[in-house]
């Protein structure tokens, strides 16, 4: 309930709430520009889409989606780590959670 009225600004629970689930129903939430093609949905595609490989080859539009939900993730992922982090260490831990930030996602291949 706190996050929902936090997000809209509304007080009364039930406003919030309704609200919020409009807010994550929109299509702002989505990360595909248009919807995901039905050949890269159907039960033919479950089947060759089930692994990296094959979702490159065979779901382009849903790959593409998926790794701009990633880099999203890891960009809050690592919002949270670092802020919440800040509110708890010195300056000296501060510089080595960066580091360990910078390694985690040279490691992943973030840019």
């Amino acid at each position: 309930m706190e996050v929902a009225r936090q997000v809209t600004g509304e007080s009364d629970n039930q406003t919030a709430i309704a609200k919020f689930r409009a807010k994550l129903n929109s299509s702002e939430s989505y990360f595909n520009a248009e919807p995901i093609p039905k050949n890269e949905s159907d039960k033919e595609a479950h089947k060759k889409c089930s692994d990296i490989e094959g979702a490159k080859k065979y779901c382009p539009k849903r790959w593409a989606a998926f790794e701009l939900w990633m880099a999203e993730s890891r960009k809050a992922s690592v919002i949270v780590l670092i802020d919440s982090k800040f509110h708890r260490v010195g300056e000296v831990a501060k510089k080595a959670w960066f580091r360990i930030v910078f390694i985690v996602l040279n490691c992943t291949g973030s840019q």
